[in-house]
């Protein structure tokens, strides 16, 4: 499959996102 580095970056920003509004909360 042929995925763009910017797509890749893209789904990397929103599952550090993610990450920081689920775990975040919880941890702090």
């Amino acid at each position: 499959i042929d995925i763009s580095p910017i797509i890749l970056l893209l789904i990397l920003f929103f599952i550090r996102q993610f990450l920081l509004t689920t775990v975040a909360p919880l941890v702090v």
